[in-house]
């Protein structure tokens, strides 16, 4: 007999995305084969054609809340709704690749005690296209202490979920109004193995309206309160004490991210300074991801942008252990600061990242001169000690 999946879509006032997304879900390879589909839209409170839009899927459940209730509330009333064996989730405006379940469903049913099995996906931000999460750092079976300390690739877009599990470990949190998909895996992952699967599932695109529509100072009060119930479940020995501080350093990491992203650069640089004063708390990944964002949010937003980005090039360099990751850091900062910077401006001036430069008197490896960049130049970049 084959299994079905449930796939709750939850959406409020999308419509013009949802038709793709929903013909993403459809897509998929082996349906009526390998499994049966069951699709249930959830729309939470839209007022624009997201109804028209249902009714080009005659198949498809769907639920319709006059009022908004929140993304928590929209996807519980679908999995309440809905009887597959296994359980999965698509956010109106990403999109699902045809492999999505033929590769994820397959591992579940060979194993029964494993509660999540999980993919990679394509992230598109700021014009980059980047598969997560690499290989090397997917890791399978026991993967709390990895998602609480390590870099938080685990979407609700690129898993499947045994429902057994998700009854166990209860639906998503209504009082959480964001993250709200980190805390229900936080909780799966403490109950249950997780299996990857290698290869893209799924496309993450950033959207900046929707159910999950959140102002910055919400993000970092809610994601905190959810990171803390997360390390609470850690005991108090020594590698749960290394985990939950990267768990907090890699919280400020993704502060800087999203601070520089809002153009809050004085706020991002005081949390990349915290990271900086705790070498090795965080995996110099995420680091750099930090660093990038701040600089090419810098470059496209901040005043004075060039010798905004010296002065962080300098600071990174002073403040991180060891040359080969400064110099890697000092290149990020220049290279993302690059790519940040508008189109048709001139890059212009001193564009030096020498922490010992006193306006580059030293000339030995051109560093000392005032050049001219056209945005498809490539500035090469000095030693980051100075040297």
């Amino acid at each position: 007999m084959r299994p079905t999946v449930s796939v709750i879509v939850p959406t409020r006032n999308r419509a013009h995305l949802l038709g793709r997304a929903l013909d993403s879900v459809f897509a998929q390879e082996g349906a009526g084969e390998l499994f049966e589909l069951e699709v249930i839209v959830v729309s939470d409170g839209s007022t624009d054609d997201t109804s028209a839009v249902i009714s080009r899927y005659p198949v498809a459940g769907y639920l319709e809340y006059t009022a908004p209730r929140g993304p928590s509330a929209a996807r519980n009333a679908g999995i309440a709704a809905s009887a597959g064996a296994f359980v999965a989730f698509q956010d109106d405006d990403d999109l699902w690749l045809p492999a999505k379940l033929r590769s994820l469903i397959p591992p579940l049913l060979e194993r029964q005690d494993v509660g999540v099995a999980y993919g990679q996906y394509y992230k598109f931000e700021n014009g980059r296209r980047e598969l997560v999460p690499n290989l090397a750092h997917a890791p399978s079976g026991w993967v709390f202490r990895a998602m609480v300390g390590e870099e938080w690739h685990f979407n609700i877009l690129n898993v499947v979920i045994r429902r057994r599990a998700l009854e166990r470990v209860g639906y998503f949190d209504e009082g959480v109004a964001f993250s709200e998909d980190m805390d229900l895996l936080f909780r799966l992952a403490f109950q249950f193995p997780f299996t990857f699967v290698p290869g893209p599932v799924a496309v993450y695109r950033r959207s900046n309206s929707g159910l999950s529509s959140i102002t910055l100072r919400e993000y970092e009060e809610v994601f905190r309160t959810v990171l803390e119930r997360a390390v609470a479940r850690l005991s108090d020995g020594e590698a749960d004490a290394r985990a939950r501080e990267r768990a907090w350093a890699r919280y400020e990491a993704g502060l800087v991210s999203h601070l520089a992203w809002a153009g809050a650069f004085g706020r991002a640089h005081t949390h990349l300074r915290h990271i900086l004063a705790r070498p090795g708390a965080v995996n110099p990944r995420v680091l750099l991801s930090a660093v990038g964002a701040l600089a090419r949010g810098l470059a496209r937003k901040g005043e004075e942008p060039r010798l905004a980005l010296q002065h962080l090039s300098r600071e990174v360099a002073a403040g991180t252990a060891g040359p080969s990751l400064a110099r890697r850091l000092v290149a990020e900062v220049w290279g993302r600061g690059r790519s940040g910077w508008p189109a048709g401006r001139a890059l212009t001036g001193h564009w030096c990242s020498r922490p010992s430069c006193e306006r580059c008197s030293d000339t030995r490896s051109g560093y000392g001169r005032r050049r001219s960049w056209r945005r498809s130049s490539r500035p090469s970049f000095p030693s980051a000690t100075g040297r």
